[in-house]
């Protein structure tokens, strides 16, 4: 940037200081006017901690998820995972009975409860086929209690899905409706007809309120009949929901009061003043306030990443404001007293780098708006306003209510002695760049090869099961259903005919029972066990129809070769009474699911099942079917996709636009590039720590890099400003070094100092995956400190250095 443009960019701050100055109780009334409405919005935030909620509403895999819902209901189960010893006793299966019968008839937006209770029982009596529930009748005598023993677990049906191979552990599962009661009315109709109907005005997806109102419930009934013999694990994907969004709750008050701490510390500490304290505080506050009443009059829920925004925009937001009051304070101590010359003189000597500064996080921020993970997208666009809304704050808010305020004087010689011992340290650090440049320059160069090396070993990682910590009761139950009876989570496979009675063809059928044993026995490669805990679908129904009207023999249990015995024998099921067709197929017969259960892993393990048996099944079918997969595991698979291509268009994006901002904002294409090696060499030491340490990229820790040089860039900015203004006046990097952190220096490391605090606030989460994050990105702030303070002035000696100066 030209110093004549420069030059009329600072005169315009000059001139805002005078019209704030002059109007300041109009602006005064403006603000507190504007912050009644805001804040009046806030009660209307939502939260959203579904697994559906990583994406955006029109991603292809959203919209397959959708339809699969729409018609075959939610594929997510409660479960009720009960331990003991005496399953098949007279007195377990009646506690169990009343257990089932009470969820069944108290909990509310319940569509279907599955156990041993009302498990499916087919036989065939007398060439008709009877349906009934496994436990219509208890056992009565030691000969009943052995006979049901022998027919569960012999039974493939039941194996892995409702009682484990050792006969130990049983399974209550618990499906939900998978649309909620919101946008429905009753209207009764008038005249002969006096019945009530349910009318749908708009269909939307079960709520978080409603769901935590389900797992509430449940949770209430299942301590009631918890005992030593009848031990109960409670989990399931929306049972880890509700513990997600219950964690990011409690930590999302402490981040934000421990913030709010550190900051008003650290501002008392440096300002010694009220004013000093009070200004920087409240303008960070109702920049947060803002932003999250945008957030909510615009309808975007606050999800897992964006539960970091709050503390996130606090630290952040104090950035600006501190430089702008130590230049205040710097003037009016020095003018002694004079406050409205002292408020002109700050924004015209700190209004532009406060400006760049702030543009820069933001666009550092703003490269995650088109992230295809939807909840980073949110973080990306809403917090860069909110750092933009803090910036307005600081140049309008801050000068106004500092023309207002009565504001102390220190003596200037007071202001000399403050911090001696920061001030000596950051002017020895300069001294040493300044006489050692080549020393910095290569030191630093071996570390960041270090580093780089470091960064072939990254690997992406999504599982959200492992960021609570391992003595947490959510994960160690969901480990113990997934020990026992080796799934939580389920892949979806859909086969669509395209054909009315399309599955009463036999060859569809027996390629759907191959598919059914395929995906069984999938095993990964390395892996003692098939990774599938349990396929089942239309194909094994059949075999059990077909079994049962062949006087239960088990040789039987095959798909019919023809075709209208197939129809017929679906008939006969229907005609039974039996309502478990209607999760397996459409009314038309062209549709069918396929469900494959599976342990709660690492979203990328699901990937090459889901490649093998997509392929598998395309083999099978060829074009007699379409075939496509969704669920749960395919969700979590499809996040480890929409991840990369956030990481790295994200990564690019704010690379790419904040250097053309430092080119334009320094004027010199090569110095500006210069300015960039600070700015990337803490992301990638932080990030060659993560590989060489074996932290993965997950949700959260993928934010680092745009997040960091976002902010890593302020104190550049700040830097190269202040030496590009004195080396212009002195001709002396050296000289021009001094002068940079004697005015700038101190500002610097206390912005530095809150920024790391603020995100070592997230050290104390109750979740590993957002002290990972908190850790390393306050990390990446002390290496962009101490870059900005060593390496630049080594790099700008360098650069600038006359011989004269040796």
């Amino acid at each position: 940037m030209k110093m004549g443009i420069r030059k009329l960019i600072d005169q315009s701050f000059y001139r805002w200081g005078e019209l704030i100055i002059r109007r300041k109780w109009v602006i005064a009334v403006l603000f507190l006017l504007l912050t009644g409405f805001m804040g009046s919005q806030l009660r209307y935030l939502t939260m959203d901690t579904s697994s559906e909620g990583f994406f955006h509403p029109d991603d292809p895999l959203i919209l397959s998820y959708e339809a699969f819902r729409d018609q075959f209901g939610r594929d997510e189960m409660i479960v009720l995972l009960i331990h003991s010893e005496n399953i098949f006793s007279k007195e377990f299966l009646t506690k169990l009975t009343q257990l089932h019968e009470e969820i069944e008839n108290t909990v509310p937006s319940i569509k279907d409860v599955n156990s041993l209770v009302n498990a499916r029982k087919t036989v065939g009596q007398e060439g008709a086929l009877l349906v009934e529930d496994l436990l219509a009748n208890l056992p009565e005598t030691p000969e009943e209690v052995t006979a049901l023993k022998t027919y569960v677990l012999s039974n493939p049906l039941y194996q892995n899905l409702l009682i484990d191979e050792k006969g130990t552990y049983t399974l209550l599962a618990i499906k939900t409706e998978a649309w909620s009661s919101i946008g429905t009315k009753n209207e009764s109709t008038q005249g002969f007809n006096t019945s009530t109907e349910t009318v749908q005005t708009k269909r939307l997806p079960l709520t978080e309120q409603e769901n935590s109102a389900i797992i509430a419930a449940v949770e209430q009934i299942k301590n009631k009949y918890q005992g030593a013999d009848f031990q109960i694990s409670f989990t399931g994907s929306p049972v880890v929901t509700d513990f997600l969004k219950k964690s990011m709750q409690k930590d999302m008050r402490k981040f934000t009061l421990m913030a709010l701490a550190l900051i008003a510390l650290f501002l008392g500490l440096t300002f010694r003043r009220f004013s000093g304290m009070f200004l920087p505080l409240i303008t960070v506050i109702l920049s947060l306030v803002y932003t999250i009443s945008l957030m909510a009059q615009t309808g975007t829920p606050m999800k897992l990443p964006t539960q970091i925004m709050p503390s996130f925009l606090l630290a952040v937001g104090v950035g600006a404001a501190v430089h702008l009051m130590s230049m205040f304070y710097k003037d009016f101590n020095r003018d002694k007293g004079n406050k409205e010359q002292a408020i002109k003189d700050a924004l015209e000597h700190s209004g532009l780098p406060i400006f760049m500064t702030s543009l820069t996080t933001a666009a550092g921020l703003a490269s995650f708006a088109s992230a295809k993970v939807a909840p980073i997208a949110d973080l990306g666009m809403f917090a860069a306003i909110g750092v933009m809304i803090a910036f307005i704050l600081t140049v309008t808010m801050i000068p106004c209510f500092l023309a207002i305020m009565p504001v102390r004087s220190l003596a200037y010689h007071e202001q000399d002695e403050k911090l001696p011992l920061t001030e000596r340290f950051l002017m020895w650090i300069g001294d040493f760049a300044n006489s050692k440049p080549w020393l910095v320059i290569g030191f630093s160069a071996v570390i960041v090869l270090a580093a780089l090396v470091g960064t072939t070993k990254l690997r992406l990682a999504h599982n959200v099961l492992i960021w609570f910590p391992a003595d947490s009761p959510i994960r160690q139950q969901t480990v113990i259903m997934d020990e026992h009876l080796r799934g939580t989570v389920s892949l979806e496979m859909v086969i669509d005919t395209g054909k009315e009675n399309g599955l009463h063809d036999p060859e569809v059928m027996k390629a759907m029972a191959q598919l059914e044993t395929f995906a069984q026995n999938y095993q990964q490669p390395g892996d003692s066990q098939p990774m599938m805990g349990k396929a089942f679908g239309l194909a094994t129904m059949l075999k059990e129809i077909n079994q049962a009207l062949n006087e239960n023999d088990p040789k039987f249990y095959v798909i019919p070769d023809d075709q209208a015995m197939i129809a017929q024998e679906f008939l006969l099921f229907e005609n039974s009474g039996s309502d478990d067709l209607e999760d397996q197929v459409d009314s038309v017969f062209s549709k069918a699911r396929l469900t494959a259960k599976a342990p709660w892993l690492e979203s990328q393990a699901y990937i090459p099942a889901i490649t093998a048996i997509e392929s598998e099944a395309n083999r099978l079918f060829g074009d007699k079917a379409k075939i496509s997969s969704t669920g749960m595991i395919s969700l979590f698979a499809g996040t480890v996709d929409i991840m990369m291509h956030s990481m790295v268009t994200s990564y690019a994006i704010a690379g790419i636009v904040i250097t053309l901002m430092m080119i334009l904002l320094i004027g010199r294409i090569k110095v500006g590039l210069i300015s960039m090696i600070p700015n990337f060499s803490p992301i990638i030491l932080v990030l060659g720590l993560m590989g060489w340490m074996g932290i993965p990229l997950d949700m959260f820790t993928l934010l680092i890099g745009s997040i960091a040089i976002g902010l890593a860039v302020d104190d550049t900015i700040h830097f190269f400003h202040n030496y590009r203004k004195y080396y212009g006046e002195t001709k002396s990097s050296r000289i021009a070094i001094e002068q940079t952190l004697a005015t700038a220096g101190r500002a610097m490391l206390v912005s530095s100092i809150v920024l790391t605090l603020g995100f070592w606030v997230f050290c104390f989460a109750s979740m590993n995956n957002l002290f990972n994050f908190g850790l390393l990105t306050g990390l990446a702030m002390i290496l962009a400190f101490l870059a900005d303070v060593l390496l630049s002035p080594a790099l700008l000696t360098v650069l600038d250095r006359h011989p004269e100066e040796d």
